[in-house]
């Protein structure tokens, strides 16, 4: 169950079962009128909520003095400073291709991926169903939300970034991908093993904690694209903008009408996010607001999760991941297509 639109702004945006996290991105950046605040850059505002019958949240104002701040984990974290994290209890999850593991994993690693894991309906029931899919899977490799996890990929690559935004979404609040991912570890010079004795590992207590502030429904999408200062961003690669890909699961070829082509890796070079001065850069040679509304999808959200957390290394703190993408939106008739 999600916010309203009416309880959030660009700049504050999230939210869970047990409390609204208003995030904000600028000093003195007031929070929306339902709560009497400031935050300052980089921080979370915590208030309990309670859901109405049609899924939206509210503030309780009987309970304000329940208010806290907390800190933002930052979700990179460089190779030198993997070896810390294990140490102080990270779970590391090696999000890559099956098979991939076998050949050379970093030590402590455990393998996992959920990228099959497709979402048929980002409705309020399809992603509660998905969300306990998903905690389901990762409280049985021993993953708690209160234990740190980092997540890596070949490079800095969709797949972990996946693995990332679902963490996030579930409710985990300190999660992390490794940036540049094995490639940058062995260019390191840190070392590999190939041991697939995996430990056996006690399932944990995961409850979910829906965190909506980086995601984006269909029906949002079909309300908005186009609008002011919204920009939908598809990041597929050129035959499937064009509609001239063959993908099986896929009803429909093309895309959402009014979203702009900007492919998922002219955000990377050599295998890392690019600065954000050159991120931003890229927002604008296509005419986009970096500040504005951000929506972003490919096939099954993994592409875009990585673009997501591009833009918000790139402090564009309005981007969203639409994780449904064309596998939900092309198997919807009511939604329009265009090539």
């Amino acid at each position: 169950m999600f916010l309203s639109d009416k309880l959030y702004s660009r700049q504050a945006r999230a939210a869970e079962y047990a409390g609204l996290y208003l995030i904000c991105t600028r000093y003195d950046q007031a929070l929306p009128d339902c709560i009497v605040g400031f935050c300052l850059p980089g921080l979370v505002v915590t208030l309990p909520v309670i859901l109405t019958e049609t899924g939206a949240a509210c503030a309780r104002p009987d309970r304000y003095h329940y208010l806290t701040i907390e800190k933002m984990a930052s979700f990179l974290i460089e190779p030198s400073e993997l070896e810390k994290a294990q140490t102080a209890g990270a779970l590391l999850i090696d999000a890559r291709q099956q098979g991939a593991f076998a050949r050379g994993h970093i030590p402590g690693a455990l393998p996992l991926t959920t990228y099959n894991a497709l979402v048929p309906s980002t409705t309020i029931e399809g992603m509660m169903e998905f969300a306990k899919n998903m905690a389901d899977r990762y409280r049985m490799v021993g993953a708690t939300r209160d234990r740190p996890i980092v997540v890596y990929d070949e490079d800095t690559g969709m797949r972990a970034a996946r693995e990332l935004w679902i963490l996030e979404y579930i409710g985990h609040t300190n999660a992390q991908i490794l940036h540049g991912g094995l490639r940058q570890w062995l260019a390191e010079g840190n070392p590999v093993i190939t041991d697939t004795d995996i430990p056996t590992v006690r399932p944990k207590h995961f409850p979910i904690s829906i965190a909506s502030g980086g995601f984006v429904a269909a029906d949002e999408i079909g309300r908005r694209a186009g609008s002011f200062n919204c920009a939908v961003i598809d990041v597929r690669n050129d035959l499937e903008w064009a509609g001239k890909d063959n993908t099986v699961c896929c009803a429909r070829r093309g895309h959402i009408p009014r979203s702009i082509h900007i492919e998922w890796t002219q955000f990377l070079e050599n295998g890392r996010f690019k600065s954000p001065e050159a991120i931003v850069a890229l927002l604008q040679q296509h005419g986009i607001n970096p500040r504005g509304d951000l929506m972003l999808y490919c096939h099954r959200g993994a592409r875009s999760a990585n673009t997501y957390y591009a833009l918000r290394h790139a402090d564009c703190s309005s981007a969203r991941n639409y994780i449904g993408s064309w596998h939900e939106w092309s198997a919807r008739t009511d939604l329009p297509v265009e090539v």
